[in-house]
């Protein structure tokens, strides 16, 4: 019998929980406000684990994927110092490019040039969507696992394409964060440093994916996601807001504060629609690349015109 995903688990509970003291002791608290959609005072970074399930990974496997693990590292450091105290866009921004770049290096994409603006610019997109996302209770975690259960799948039944090892630490570290953020009252948010690493450890996934297939199929395990932030993003500049201020416009907000939907049922609600997305995109593999393409057009344009639906009926239901 394998103990070892066993010994992870005490080990990221025990990791989880000596955090729980650290915040309490340093005031790393998030505190609500009228932009919240919460109403207590909670821990704020209990997404430190992923960086930790990481960095153990990488410490007990022969310093498997160095650079990628340091770009985590680094990430993680600037992005708690965010949760402790907001720190400049720009600074923010030169990390997550330079930790990109890293990722190229670790992959071995420096060869291919072509993809370098592709790259960048589509992993600066996962990682500020999953930062924007992360909102409610639930949420970043239950979709989190949807992906990671994707990844395993791929990896045990379609190709090899990451030590399967560092997909059950992640998977583990995921588990341990939900048990104390999928709750009505939440012991701890992700932070910044949570949404952040875990955005990241998925672009890495992504990569070697590509590395392994040159596909960019499998881009569509973040969809939901994608959708909702490029369809806020273009509503509030049809509508003239400051696209960088905090605001509350996201669908799963209009959902949580304005229907006072319970978050974990929107939560669950965001991530079995991906799940069912990432059943078919995995259906989609083994077709051909013209049915791959029209797939994911219908895909997508299906998604959209469902989220728009729902939009329009909120917004109704809003102003009655």
């Amino acid at each position: 019998m394998n103990y070892k995903p066993f010994l992870l688990f005490a080990i990221f509970f025990s990791a989880e929980n000596l955090f729980f003291w650290i915040a309490k002791k340093y005031q790393i608290i998030d505190i609500p406000n009228q932009r919240s959609s919460h109403d207590k005072i909670t821990i704020r970074g209990g997404g430190i684990i992923v960086w930790i399930a990481c960095l153990i990974y990488m410490l007990t496997n022969k310093l498997n994927y160095p650079y990628f693990i340091t770009a985590t590292s680094l990430l993680a450091i600037i992005s708690f110092w965010d949760d402790i105290r907001n720190i400049s866009k720009r600074l923010r921004f030169a990390t997550h490019f330079i930790c990109l770049c890293i990722l190229l290096f670790e992959t071995h994409q420096f060869n291919n040039p072509l993809i370098y603006p592709f790259f960048i610019i589509i992993g600066l997109g996962i990682l500020n969507g999953f930062n924007f996302m992360d909102g409610i209770n639930g949420i970043t975690v239950a979709y989190s696992l949807v992906s990671m259960a994707s990844f395993l799948y791929i990896e045990k039944e379609l190709f090899h394409f990451v030590d399967p090892e560092l997909l059950i630490s992640v998977f583990i570290s995921l588990l341990v964060f939900g048990f104390y953020n999928f709750r009505s009252k939440a012991r701890t948010f992700a932070g910044d440093v949570g949404s952040i690493c875990i955005a990241f450890v998925f672009i890495f996934f992504q990569l070697l994916i590509f590395q392994q297939t040159q596909s960019a199929l499998f881009l569509f395990f973040f969809v939901v996601y994608g959708v909702d932030v490029i369809y806020t993003i273009l509503l509030r500049l049809f509508i003239g807001e400051n696209i960088f201020q905090a605001h509350r416009l996201h669908l799963f907000q209009l959902l949580k504060n304005e229907l006072q939907i319970n978050a974990l049922l929107v939560s669950a609600f965001f991530s079995i629609i991906q799940l069912i997305i990432n059943i078919l995109i995995i259906l989609l593999w083994e077709e051909p690349i013209n049915t791959q393409i029209l797939g994911l057009i219908l895909i997508f344009v299906c998604l959209v015109i469902f989220y728009h639906m729902i939009r329009v009926k909120i917004k109704k239901l809003i102003t009655e």
